[in-house]
């Protein structure tokens, strides 16, 4: 039973478990907490797509009763273009394969390229010359350049923001918060617009749950959608970096050390600073205190 009468007993600042404690020792209210989710501290994405990811949380939801998206922030320029190149020579298709360790400056005098290497395997080579990023695809031997989309998620009158709290993504899934108690939908207007940001907030929707289902959530799966239900997909990111390797850890971007590899300045790395998606929640829990006043 939810109480209005807090100030009637002293606070000993001390909790245990909801199920062990006996009602009548006790009183219960509602405490409101906020958190926030980034697809920067995603364990898991669908391919391709900053749009979509799975968070684990480090400090687990108990007792939930309601949530809502308090603030939303996507760039304004979230996507990114595949464009075919045809401009390099042959010789320099055999210089490049040759010379192609990350993050080493090379210069092709026939041709006065200058590149820097961002990523290697037996697939491609991702190189950054004159702050444009090109891709050779090895097998097909085919050169494109990756750049960002003048496709803007400003034109949207609104989007969607799918919310999972069960264990995996589905890239198939329709999410509809009819359909099941772990689902939740929000739909996000806009209410401030930056030089790289926009900011959106939810339309005054709160998922609120019954007393006889509050649940815990220990991690979060995200998609979003824009105002026709289409998913929202950042494709060509490099998906072969999910794992991150030590190109995440040897940049500084703070400090003004910019490689090629560095996620400030490779647009295909999963990290790239101007496709990060921050989600800021409010959730309201069950909290259960001891009566002070019965053990006098």
């Amino acid at each position: 039973m939810l109480k209005n009468n807090k100030k009637k007993f002293k606070n000993r600042g001390f909790y245990i478990d909801y199920s062990l404690i006996d009602p009548q020792l006790s009183y219960e209210y509602i405490n409101e907490v906020s958190f926030m989710v980034r697809n920067i501290d995603k364990i898991q994405s669908s391919k391709n797509n900053i749009f979509e990811w799975k968070n684990t949380l480090d400090n687990k939801i108990s007792y939930l009763l309601y949530i809502y998206i308090h603030i939303v922030s996507i760039p304004i320029k979230p996507f990114l273009d595949k464009i075919p190149y045809t401009l390099f020579s042959a010789n320099f298709i055999t210089y490049l394969l040759a010379n192609n360790t990350i993050n080493t400056i090379y210069t092709y005098i026939n041709d006065n390229i200058t590149y820097q290497v961002a990523f290697i395997n037996e697939y491609i080579i991702d190189f950054i010359s004159e702050q444009i990023t090109y891709s050779y695809e090895i097998l097909a031997a085919r050169f494109f350049i990756y750049k960002t989309s003048e496709k803007s998620i400003i034109y949207d009158p609104f989007i969607y923001v799918n919310i999972d709290s069960n264990n995996n993504i589905s890239n198939n899934t329709s999410y509809n918060t009819s359909k099941s108690i772990n689902n939740f939908s929000f739909k996000l207007v806009p209410i401030l617009i930056n030089e790289n940001y926009i900011y959106f907030k939810a339309m005054k929707q709160y998922i609120v749950k019954k007393i006889s289902t509050i649940q815990t959530i220990n991690n979060l799966t995200i998609s979003f959608t824009d105002s026709t239900n289409t998913k929202l997909i950042n494709s060509h990111i490099n998906n072969y970096l999910y794992n991150y390797t030590d190109t995440h850890t040897i940049c500084n971007c703070i400090n003004g050390i910019k490689l090629a590899s560095c996620y400030c300045t490779y647009i295909r790395h999963p990290l790239y600073i101007n496709s990060q998606i921050d989600i800021g929640f409010k959730i309201g829990q069950i909290k259960n205190e001891l009566i002070n006043n019965i053990f006098h």
